[in-house]
């Protein structure tokens, strides 16, 4: 059987996710900041009868907490095969370009771009022994339904995609 790590898995996007992994044989882990909510919804999975799944207490913008995961993860299997690093956020609004303070896209980039940095090179081990590994990043650009396009996680969808096209914002009365 597959395994699965997806962070942010508790909702949305996320969630939807595992929902669909689950569905298709695999053994997912939900990353979730707050265990409390990762252990629900791992729940409301297995009242599905998807039973497969297992929470795991893990906050992307804290390496300590990525080191934890990853040791506990580690005592469970030796193999993951798929890591889908989920976990994101917009940062405070509302952001006027212009005006939004650093510190909001300082935030935005910990979280949507060190912490993917962070959870790839943590879990690498694990994954270079699956015969197929793999490793998706959600983008903000996919989370254009539920999460506003903001200032602050423009520059994340060009560094991750490489493509300035969805990062074109007009400024208001230029």
């Amino acid at each position: 059987m597959k395994t699965v790590l997806i962070t942010g898995a508790n909702k949305s996007i996320g969630f939807e996710t595992a929902r669909q992994l689950l569905q298709q044989g695999y053994f997912v882990y939900l990353g979730s900041r707050d265990i409390r909510k990762g252990r629900q919804s791992v729940s409301q999975l297995h009242t599905e009868g998807l039973t497969q799944a297992e929470s795991i207490e893990i906050d992307v913008d804290q390496i300590e907490s990525i080191r934890a995961a990853r040791k506990e993860l580690g005592r469970k299997i030796k193999v993951l095969d798929v890591l889908i690093n989920n976990a994101g956020i917009g940062g405070k609004m509302p952001q006027p370009p212009l005006e939004t303070d650093i510190s909001v896209f300082r935030q935005v980039f910990e979280t949507n771009f060190f912490g993917v940095i962070e959870m790839t090179q943590s879990f690498i081990d694990l994954l270079k022994q699956s015969p197929e590994p793999r490793i998706v990043m959600t983008c903000a650009i996919q989370h254009l339904k539920s999460m506003p396009l903001t200032p602050a996680i423009l520059p994340q969808i060009l560094i991750i995609t490489g493509d300035p096209e969805p990062c074109r914002m007009p400024l208001p009365g230029w």
